[in-house]
């Protein structure tokens, strides 16, 4: 962990004192992958770098290996940069080990059944059918130059992980239930991006070289570096220094009095709530971006929103590290933004009555405004039975801003509450196009999918449904018809049943 390693290398300073650690030069591998890392839109940290290095020395030394951190530690990243770092290498015609294109074969193993994964007798026709891993595995296995990697992109368990011991040690052999048996070639490697081991057994760990990332050890300036490169170009001028300033003062405060005082009702990482926060001030964004057919901004435009960042990032601040905390932490996390914003002297405070998340900031009037005052008088159709009346109220009101905000963004959401708070309500008005906002209406060309899960719900099932709705485009690739947009909306995201090891 990030907190032991100056204790490990005070020991390692103690067992060999006055000996230093040479630095290898790795000379092209170096730096064709900072170039890759740029190229990615990613930060070529020290971190990162180091872990990178790590991830190709283990593959030197090992066949098996496993990537193991929480979300957010950049455990993917890591893998397509080396990937892509020893394909350009090979393209140069730069002489080193692997230094060859590289072949990703990758599957969830939770998502499919055991005998989906390794094959398994059909009990109608007594016949051996193939698994999707072994099939994968022997594919891997013919002879060519290229790099292969198998690549294991889900939790691990003592189950579907101890039929490949004998893969994973020095056998190098895959044993399957109809009695054949597939020899890895020495140009395979078999990977693993898990976010824990706690269930794994003994027998796997000792078997596998294991790369520790954290989402601690890349901190959030990395994601605030790239994201500040992805503004549209002709509001770099106007809100970079501002953002930055913002960043610095808020963000890295926030999520810490966050984390020491208040209960979340869904766990997150520290990373994922400054992205979500990112995310929401790109949707203000959005009519920046130059699109094909669409006048430029004004230079109006372009001033307005220098002069509104600040109110902006506020909002977005508020519905990112103070959205998913309980009802007791909203009211915590309103006296200190208050505070903080009193301290700082901003420009457009928070009004004084109510609490922070109770207003939305509007470019147009520059001003914040009640929930509230942004609907017109309400109408009900008195055609309407009484059970199909909807009466708006702040929390619907806000909950459909938010959503006509970050869906038509392509942003995934996530809509977490006790039951009966009125979720399935306004997600289905939404979505059924009777927004509660004026002038709101969803696009002509979005459809929406629904699916409820339940206790019995599997991925199989799951993959079904979205299989039949959706039309084929080409080999390998399925969509909504030409033109359209799907919006899959999963009502009851919890309840499908655990099993065994806890797996989802």
């Amino acid at each position: 962990l990030e907190m032991d390693l100056p204790l490990f290398k005070g020991i390692i300073n103690d067992l060999f004192p006055g000996k230093v650690r040479p630095e290898l030069n790795y000379g092209a591998l170096m730096r064709t992958m900072k170039s890759t890392i740029r190229d990615k839109g990613l930060q070529p940290v020290d971190f990162f770098i180091t872990k990178v290095i790590q991830l190709y020395e283990m593959i030197v030394v090992r066949h098996g290996l496993m990537l193991v951190g929480p979300t957010g530690g950049g455990k993917s990243s890591n893998l397509h940069v080396l990937e892509e770092t020893l394909g350009a290498l090979k393209a140069k015609g730069v002489e080193g080990f692997a230094y060859e294109k590289v072949r990703i074969f990758q599957l969830n193993p939770k998502s499919i059944t055991m005998g989906q994964m390794y094959g398994e007798v059909d009990p109608a026709s007594m016949e051996w059918k193939d698994g999707i891993m072994s099939t994968m595995y022997r594919g891997a296995t013919i002879d060519t130059p290229d790099r292969k990697w198998i690549v294991f992109d889900g939790p691990v368990d003592a189950i579907w992980i101890e039929n490949m011991n004998t893969v994973l040690d020095d056998n190098k052999k895959l044993c399957l239930n109809s009695g054949e048996i597939i020899k890895m070639s020495p140009e395979m490697t078999m990977m693993f991006e898990v976010e824990d081991l706690a269930v794994a057994s003994p027998a796997t760990v000792s078997r596998v070289g294991i790369i520790y990332m954290e989402p601690k050890g890349l901190g959030l300036d990395v994601l605030l570096q790239s994201w500040l490169a992805r503004i549209p170009a002709c509001i770099q001028g106007q809100v970079n220094s501002k953002l930055t300033v913002l960043v610095d003062t808020y963000l890295s405060p926030a999520i810490f009095f966050m984390r020491t005082n208040m209960t979340e009702l869904v766990p997150t990482v520290d990373n994922n709530l400054a992205q979500s926060m990112m995310r929401i001030l790109d949707c203000f964004f959005e009519p920046y971006i130059s699109i094909e057919g669409r006048d430029p901004p004004t230079e109006v435009m372009i001033s307005d929103m220098g002069t509104c960042i600040e109110p902006l990032f506020m909002f977005a601040l508020t519905w990112s590290i103070g959205a998913t905390v309980n009802e007791e932490g909203r009211k915590m996390f309103d006296s200190y933004v208050r505070g903080e914003i009193f301290a700082n002297k901003t420009a457009f405070p928070f009004p004084k009555s109510e609490t922070i998340y109770d207003y939305v900031f509007l470019i147009n009037t520059k001003k914040w405004s009640r929930w509230m005052d942004l609907i017109d008088q309400i109408d009900v159709d008195v055609r309407n039975s009484f059970s199909e009346i909807v009466v708006p109220t702040t929390d619907s009101i806000r909950n459909t801003y938010l959503m006509d905000l970050l869906l038509p963004n392509h942003v995934h959401s996530l809509f977490v509450g006790n039951t009966g708070t009125g979720k399935t309500v306004n997600i289905a008005q939404y979505l059924g196009g009777a927004s509660q906002l004026p002038g709101r209406t969803i696009r002509p060309n979005v459809i929406p999918l629904t699916l409820t899960f339940s206790a019995n719900t599997s991925a199989n099932m799951t993959q079904d449904f979205l299989d039949s709705k959706m039309d084929k485009r080409k080999k390998g690739v399925y969509g909504p018809a030409a033109g359209k947009l799907f919006y899959v909306y999963v009502d009851d995201l919890n309840m499908p049943k655990r099993e065994t090891y806890g797996a989802q």
